[in-house]
């Protein structure tokens, strides 16, 4: 009887260690879980700086920029869709396995029109918007006691993506998608973890924004309040700075909604108070984008814009000024990570090269490989023109 018991304890830490294995891989080719599946393969506190948002700050900063600039270490663990409960259950996830000098959270997830104001039902249990922020996680005792205020039934098959996606058991394509680029240590070690749009707003839908009356009032709920409360407190605890910045938007939409924005900036900036660690900033203030900086997008709602790459790098390296002024954090260990950007802002006597060379990746939305053996020796882009001709 004791070695039948033994036997299945055995095979049961067999199972349980098996799953765990596995739990990873069996997920969607998406963004959302490549992200984290790149933060999880980062050396435990080789990141000294975390980035926290929806897809206003996945399209709107980049890591690499804040990184080479500043001499840190940082990660955008944004994900899209997400509200403030969801991105402070994140940081905490973070937490686990970093231990951050720098926490930067985007404000359009509790300011946002549209954003829930309320993240808990009559019942107690937490609103979710992107339930991928909960199956993109490590299998852990923390997520499975998360799973439990989460979903009211089948919470410990809905914690395992093995179980949960057990289609992808026979589905061999989709299977062997997420295989090779997670068993790839390469793709893995070139994760990018921010988005680069490269499309410009179309002035059909940018005219729209003039047209547009924008009514909605923005304030921050008691809900909201007592998260960002919870995390001022969380920086305290692990010793952290902490930035509340807002990623510029388009400015016709901005010079309509600034008014009510800063209603909610006031009651943001009295939550942070006095504390010494906690910055605000709202980079419109310092910069007007317009619309050569708007990704395009076919979304009805107009309050939710994001940035394109050139945007982006304005929003970076204003967001990186910044940390440099009025921050002292440095990471030793920095240029252990060589990027293009950390050459860029760290390299003295640039000189413009014209012997660099490049490769075309696409012309006119079609791979090189497709057009390669009818394509021109040169190509001519006319100043007026937004895209190339051929």
């Amino acid at each position: 009887m004791k070695s039948l018991i033994i036997k299945t304890i055995l095979f049961f830490s067999l199972v349980c260690f098996i799953g765990y294995s596995l739990d990873p891989y069996f997920v969607e080719d998406k963004i959302d879980f490549r992200n984290y599946f790149a933060f999880y393969k980062k050396p435990k506190n080789s990141l000294n700086t975390i980035t926290i948002g929806n897809s206003h700050e996945h399209c709107g900063l980049n890591s690499r920029i804040i990184s080479g600039k500043c001499q840190i270490n940082a990660y955008n663990l944004s994900m899209a869709g997400t509200n403030l409960n969801e991105m402070f259950s994140t940081l905490k996830e973070a937490l686990r396995t970093q231990k951050s000098e720098l926490v930067i959270i985007e404000n359009f997830a509790l300011l946002a029109p549209g954003q829930p104001q309320e993240l808990l039902n009559k019942e107690g249990e937490l609103i979710v918007n992107n339930p991928n922020f909960f199956y993109a996680k490590k299998t852990s005792f923390d997520k499975l006691k998360e799973a439990n205020i989460i979903f009211n039934d089948n919470v410990y098959y809905k914690s395992f993506n093995i179980f949960r996606n057990h289609e992808t058991w026979s589905d061999t394509e989709t299977a062997s998608n997420v295989l090779s680029k997670y068993l790839s240590s390469q793709k893995i070690n070139n994760h990018y973890d921010n988005a680069l749009g490269t499309t410009q707003i179309n002035k059909s839908r940018a005219k729209k924004y003039s047209d547009t009356p924008f009514v909605d009032s923005i304030t921050i709920s008691k809900d909201q309040k007592r998260i960002i409360k919870e995390i001022i407190s969380l920086s305290k605890e692990n010793n952290f700075q902490l930035i509340f910045t807002t990623v510029p938007f388009f400015n016709l939409y901005y010079e309509k909604t600034k008014k009510e924005y800063n209603v909610a900036y006031k009651q943001l900036k009295d939550l942070i108070g006095n504390h010494e660690n906690v910055k605000f900033l709202d980079i419109n203030k310092i910069k007007n984008l317009d619309e050569s900086y708007i990704l395009d997008e076919k979304s009805k709602v107009l309050g939710n814009q994001h940035l394109n790459y050139k945007g982006k790098i304005i929003a970076s390296n204003i967001l990186a000024n910044y940390i440099n002024n009025n921050l002292n954090i440095k990471d030793v260990n920095y240029i252990k990570s060589l990027t293009l950007e950390r050459l860029i802002y760290n390299v003295n006597n640039k000189e413009k090269d014209s012997s660099f060379l490049g490769s075309v990746n696409k012309v006119n939305g079609i791979l090189n490989s497709g057009i390669k053996k009818n394509l021109p020796k040169e190509i001519i882009i006319p100043k007026q023109n937004n895209f190339i001709e051929i």
